[in-house]
């Protein structure tokens, strides 16, 4: 594997692995199941004479080992990460497939001597853990294989220099010698944000998962770098000697038609003359031609970036006028009812059926707003536990008694930053599609019921609903959460998009499972420190 990875060392660890507790077995500190560092291990026995009577420690031990390999710092992050293990996926059924989690931790000392014997500088050993779970044959998490990158191993697998491998939650980045240049942007690149003041940056998700901590490649360019480009250099010379073609060919032209001018009784020689200039505007033309396409293909790209900040604007625009004649209905229904009483008529099902429609409308408006809402999150601290309690205590009145719902919630309360109102309707969502799966299928669940826990995670508070209706089936888990996609036959197919939208403006995210026949569970979970916050 070293030959293709550039990994240090490779640790395979018990479940209960305990460095500072001493091993009946040997009488001795416990060490891993079995650990692969045979290319570091006594990193000085390989230097070379030379280089021996250049490092002092060296030159006085004939059979000097290298400075003592440290792993203190490995085995502190990876008892951690046992614990995280055994709290998230503590069974082969916590996760599907192959699926198999990843974790990493923030950058630590390793036992990686193989440059810091020559430069005595700690980033020369400083690295990541990565750490994935192994299981028994019952499917019980049996312990971890752990293996330790330095972060200059990283440096030197990034692709170009203007790009770096950023892990924001871990405050853990790896700089290309270009973006390491840019001290003004240092903040912008380890929280993996664009910098605007750049003449192209951009931050994108890798396609594989940390489950704790997400990783991204940073990548941007500074106008000074890009101006200093070869490639650059050489297309704004190919433009100057355009141009001065182009003036060339315009004075070509105009001397032809004075020397056409003066030479009209020659006529052959003008005819000539006359084609040989209407060869060169022809020339003229194409390249006029391809000047407007261009331009034309530009409008397009802008027009293109633009149009989901239309369809902002557009859908609050029709929000507010659809609004205005729901609320007007809604207080005509009111006075209506209240007139049929009086005169002790009951249209009470014909009433119940408006206002039904008028509340299905603004939850509708209040899905499309919140997937392209555009003003900025409006944050309050909150007892999340208390504020859950209390929404339920009136959203649990407009449910059929037939279904059941449970609210679990720890000991002590559970704080978060959140925009209340917009939280509210997406835990509203929640529990309505759950109740419409466990009552409006073909074959109604036995027993519908409705779990909704609230936990304290590493990542932050989460709000975990469960129910025990149908599941998802396999070819529509990948596509739930797509904007306009349902499998009911109404809605909007907005509502877990909107959710996921307004739980990923708060800095966290939406995560779906669900085993076919078996029920469904949806997490939605915020980020235990805020960041700073953006527009929606």
């Amino acid at each position: 594997m070293a030959d293709a990875v550039a990994v240090s060392e490779v640790y395979v660890l018990p479940i209960n692995f305990d460095p500072e507790k001493i091993d009946p077995s040997t009488g001795k500190l416990e060490e891993p199941i079995i650990a692969f560092d045979q290319l570091i291990v006594n990193a000085g026995s390989t230097m070379s004479h030379i280089t021996r009577q250049s490092h002092s420690a060296a030159s006085e031990e004939p059979d000097y080992k290298g400075p003592p390999e440290i792993e203190t710092f490995e085995y502190k992050q990876m008892v951690l990460q046992l614990v995280w293990f055994k709290q998230h996926f503590p069974t082969r059924t916590s996760f599907e497939g192959l699926n198999v989690p990843f974790i990493s931790g923030a950058e630590v000392l390793l036992c990686d001597n193989t440059k810091f014997i020559t430069t005595s500088n700690d980033k020369d050993r400083s690295g990541v853990i990565f750490s994935v779970p192994f299981y028994n044959a019952q499917g019980e998490l049996k312990g971890m294989v752990s293996a330790m990158m330095l972060t200059n191993a990283l440096r030197e697998l990034l692709p170009t220099p203007n790009m770096a491998l950023v892990n924001p939650q871990n405050s853990y980045a790896v700089l290309g010698t270009a973006v390491a240049s840019l001290e003004s942007s240092s903040s912008f690149v380890r929280n993996a944000e664009t910098d605007a003041q750049l003449l192209y940056s951009e931050a994108l998700q890798l396609s594989t998962k940390d489950a704790r901590s997400p990783w991204k490649i940073w990548v941007g360019e500074s106008s000074a770098d890009f101006q200093s480009n070869t490639e650059v250099s050489v297309a704004q010379n190919n433009r100057l000697q355009g141009m001065l073609i182009a003036a060339l060919l315009a004075l070509a032209a105009a001397a032809c038609i004075f020397l056409a001018q003066r030479n009209l009784k020659n006529a052959h020689d003008s005819a000539r003359k006359l084609q040989s200039l209407n060869n060169d505007i022809s020339t003229l033309n194409g390249d006029l031609a391809a000047k407007l396409k261009q331009l034309s293909e530009a409008q397009d790209a802008i027009v293109k970036s633009g149009r989901m900040a239309q369809l902002g604007q557009l859908v609050a625009t029709v929000a507010h006028e659809i609004r205005n004649p729901l609320g007007s209905i809604r207080t005509t229904s009111f006075a209506l009812k209240r007139r049929l009483d009086a005169l002790k008529i009951d249209f009470t099902p014909q009433i119940d059926r408006i206002n039904t429609g008028v509340r299905r409308c603004d939850h509708i408006i209040n899905q499309l707003l919140d997937f392209s809402r555009v003003n900025a999150l409006q944050l309050e601290e909150i007892d999340l536990c208390q504020w859950l309690q209390n929404l339920l205590e009136e959203e649990v009145l407009l449910y059929p008694s037939t279904v059941t719902m449970e609210l679990h919630l720890p000991e002590t309360g559970v704080h978060a930053a959140v925009d209340g109102e917009r939280l509210r309707r997406c835990v509203v969502n929640m529990i309505s599609n759950a109740r419409e799966a466990l009552t409006h299928s073909q074959n109604p669940t036995p027993n519908p019921t409705i779990s909704i826990t609230v936990t304290k995670t590493m990542r932050g508070p989460e709000i975990i609903f469960r129910d025990n209706g149908p599941g998802i089936s396999p070819e529509n888990i990948a596509k739930i959460g797509e904007p306009l996609f349902t499998t009911k036959s109404s809605g909007t197919g907005l509502g877990i998009a909107a959710t996921r939208k307004v739980a990923e403006l708060h800095g966290g995210g939406l995560d779906v499972s669900s085993e076919f026949g078996k029920g469904a569970c949806f997490v939605l979970w915020l980020p235990d420190r805020q960041p700073k916050l953006i527009a929606a």
